[in-house]
């Protein structure tokens, strides 16, 4: 229809796109423009599904004199959040619709009745709506979610048969993420056209090629190997436009990363990846490179100990460990979670990316970390009791047991009491942490005086290179060679050492701290009776220690204290068995002497639990009285019993402190 102002035929359709929000409003918008606007009321005409909602005016824009016009002429629109297209066209007493919904079927209906459907792919949808416009119209495939890696075919062995079956990161993740979730699911990778016909009948859209051949690997679960087999086709050719809310990527040996995040015809909102320790190293500069992009990560323990090795700071990332709890850690908590005990496995593979698909589906709705690491933990558990990936509808609402975790545990004692082993099986369940000790610079500290009082100047010039946290007060010793104020001696009787400058206790501390504190920390260290010291600082030196401890921390407030109490006969037991196991020795005259009583001061609520008041802070404080020595299991079970109460403690304490600040708001506001 040409322009009624000007007669001119160079005239644009303006495309007007309604779609409802989450909160039941819906939106109107020009195709020309990018804001939205709002209305809040339901418009005059519904289509007949409520996705799409369309009107018999339509305007027209005129290039030359630019005035818009009303037009009788075909209508068309296009719903990008459910990859929706629908044409109307109105001619005497009929009225078609050619519907292309987010089911891969184009349908044709007359006066609303169906004439025909059949299935066609996007290229094709856009293809029809060109030919029945005559008008070039830029369409994004829109989808929800959408995952990116390798789609080859598994030969699995284990104890429980051999299992050829599709696998690889993009399968196992979409299929799991459609097994609880009607959203738009994508995946962009290589498929043969046996698994196309699987992605079909998902209704998993495929940004990709259809092959001859993909890759194929045997993956021997009990030796934990994966060997290449054969090679496919892996080229990833890109030719629609992609828009995508939740792109997940699988950053792995295989897949082309550059292609897909550099991609001009891609677009997404949210970015998450997973990592594996067979390839993690390869991939770390591609992983700094986007970084800053990166909103979520997904590894197991191994990875996240590599992770922490090249980054201070990663964002929110979910670890998980098989057997034990999932943990969610990001600047501002930790949050573990229970998973299932005793599940008949038959096989493991595809199980961490069975939790991504879980995960996604459930997270891409609100962003509710909570309901998104059950449904990833449900999906997983599901995942292992059989051979390949989810390929059933699974809805599974059990809810797992999850608490927070501190930031920081300062682990506190005398020496011998059993802080390392404790440590130890604390972090077999939750290893998120860095090892914080104050012994290390203590050890460096004894080898310089060591080598200074041989008064070899070669031999201590040598030394430099080795040194770590003492560095200063090894120039300061090199400076003044032939007059040097020693921090430490050997003791008298050749085995250990003994310290005769008590500021070299706030030294190693504040060293240790500052030197190797990470996001999340285990710091262990030891004070006894010390002359000299209390003298200098006052006898209430554990207090002190942990001030200076908390100076040098991030996420001070994120702390708790655990106080290992044992007598002094069963020390000196420890720290004769430490020694002939290859650990240091203390020497008897510092046991008998600074490490023969237990000297923290905190005040006791009972139940092993306590408060300590530090900087005007009050902190929690948890003690295990360890005077018993146990055999493994026994150990196990004391240990056990005492982590599941420290976590228990730290969450009531926070709980408390929270209502306690909540209280004392409302009460200031009062005032």
């Amino acid at each position: 229809m040409p322009c009624p102002y000007c007669n001119s035929k160079d005239t644009t359709s303006v495309i007007y796109l309604y779609r409802y929000n989450d909160n039941n409003t819906f939106v109107k918008k020009n195709n020309d423009e990018v804001k939205y606007s709002e209305r809040k009321r339901k418009p005059k005409r519904l289509n007949y599904d409520g996705t799409l909602i369309t009107d018999h005016n339509h305007n027209k824009y005129c290039n030359r004199c630019h005035k818009t016009f009303n037009s009788i002429e075909n209508l068309y629109a296009v719903d990008i959040s459910k990859i929706t297209l629908v044409f109307m066209l109105s001619k005497a007493r009929y009225k078609y619709e050619f519907i292309f919904d987010d089911k891969p079927i184009f349908i044709f209906k007359k006066n609303y009745e169906l004439i025909s459907q059949e299935i066609i792919t996007n290229k094709d949808k856009i293809k029809i709506l060109d030919s029945i416009t005559n008008s070039k119209i830029n369409f994004w495939n829109k989808v929800d979610l959408c995952f990116v890696g390798n789609s080859p075919i598994d030969l699995i062995k284990n104890e429980n048969g051999n299992k050829e079956t599709f696998g690889g990161s993009a399968i196992y993740s979409s299929l799991s993420c459609r097994s609880v979730s009607d959203k738009s699911i994508g995946i962009i990778s290589n498929v043969d056209n046996n698994l196309k016909k699987l992605l079909d009948s998902k209704q998993i859209y495929l940004f990709g090629k259809v092959v001859d051949e993909i890759n194929t690997f045997e993956i021997d679960e009990s030796l934990g190997t994966c060997n290449f087999i054969k090679q496919g086709n892996n080229d990833i050719l890109i030719n629609e436009d992609i828009e995508i809310n939740y792109l997940h990527v699988s950053f792995r040996k295989g897949v082309n990363i550059d292609t897909v995040l550099n991609n001009p015809k891609i677009r997404y909102n949210h970015l998450s990846i997973d990592v594996m320790i067979h390839s993690i190293d390869s991939l770390i500069e591609m992983i700094e490179k986007y970084i800053d992009k990166i909103d979520i990560i997904f590894c197991n323990n191994e990875e996240y100990q590599v992770l922490k090795k090249h980054f201070n700071t990663l964002p929110l990332t979910i670890i998980t460990n098989q057997d034990k709890p999932v943990i969610a850690v990001n600047k501002e908590e930790n949050i573990y979670f229970n998973v299932p005990q005793n599940i008949s496995t038959i096989s493991s593979t595809g199980a961490g990316d069975s939790f991504i698909g879980g995960f996604l589906a459930e997270y891409s709705k609100n962003q509710n970390l909570n309901n998104a690491i059950n449904k990833g933990i449900a999906n997983a558990s599901y995942s292992v009791t059989k051979f390949g990936p989810i390929d059933i509808t699974y809805r599974n609402n059990e809810i797992f047991k999850n608490g927070i975790l501190p930031k920081n545990i300062i682990v506190v004692g005398n020496s011998c009491a059993g802080k390392t082993t404790f440590i130890d099986f604390f972090k077999s369940f939750y290893n998120i942490y860095t090892d914080i000790d104050d012994l290390a610079p203590l050890l460096e500290m004894f080898m310089i005086d060591d080598i200074s009082s041989g008064k070899n100047l070669d031999d201590f010039i040598n030394l430099k290179n080795k040194l770590v946290f003492m560095k200063d007060i090894y120039e300061h010793y090199l400076n003044n060679f032939s007059n040097i104020e020693h921090y430490s001696v050997i003791a008298k009787n050749g085995a250990g050492h003994d310290i005769i400058n008590p500021d070299l206790w706030d030294i190693i501390l504040k060293r240790s701290v500052g030197f190797l504190k990470n996001e999340n920390n285990i710091i262990q260290f030891s004070r006894g009776r010390d002359e000299e010291y209390e003298k200098k600082y006052g006898h209430d030196v554990y207090k002190r220690s942990l001030e200076i401890i908390l100076q040098e921390l991030d996420n001070k407030t994120s702390t708790i204290i655990i106080n290992l109490v044992s007598d002094l006969k069963m020390r000196k037991e420890r720290n004769k068995i430490r020694f002939e196991q290859g650990g240091h020795f203390v020497s008897e005259d510092t046991m008998d002497n600074v490490y023969k009583d237990d000297i923290f001061q905190y005040e006791n609520v009972g139940d092993s639990k306590g408060i300590i008041n530090l900087s005007g802070v009050n902190y929690p404080v948890y003690t295990i009285n360890n005077n018993r020595m146990l055999s493994s299991i026994e150990l196990s079970e004391f240990l056990m019993y005492n982590v599941s109460e420290i976590l228990k403690y730290y969450e009531e304490f926070k709980e408390e402190q929270s209502y306690e600040y909540e209280r004392n708001s409302k009460g200031n506001m009062a005032k």
